[in-house]
């Protein structure tokens, strides 16, 4: 089965991405990188059952073009509403209050 990931380069995207391919899904990872990394997919470059593509997920023409072409069955939107960052460090200062 094939599966994409939005979000496929940011911190729980590609724990969902590596966890996938462990399951021997194949797996299209879209991110545009603005907040992502590929370094959170190193060691996973090489595999085939992997596509990585950059674009932004407001660009719908591109989307369509990209899902299409791969022809995947489900799609995981691991996009938070807003940085994780920002959630973890308002955390923090209500705790120190």
């Amino acid at each position: 089965m094939k599966v994409a990931v939005t979000g496929g380069a940011g911190y729980l995207g590609s724990a969902l991405v590596s966890r996938l391919l462990e399951e021997d899904y194949g797996v299209l990872s879209v991110d545009n990188l603005r907040r992502g990394d590929y370094g959170f997919l190193k060691g996973l470059e090489g595999d085939p059952r992997l596509r990585l593509v950059v674009a932004d997920i407001r660009d719908r023409t591109r989307l369509e073009e990209v899902f299409r072409d791969f022809g995947g069955s489900r799609l995981y939107f691991t996009l938070p509403r807003f940085p994780v960052s920002n959630y973890v460090e308002r955390i923090l200062r209500r705790r120190s209050r």
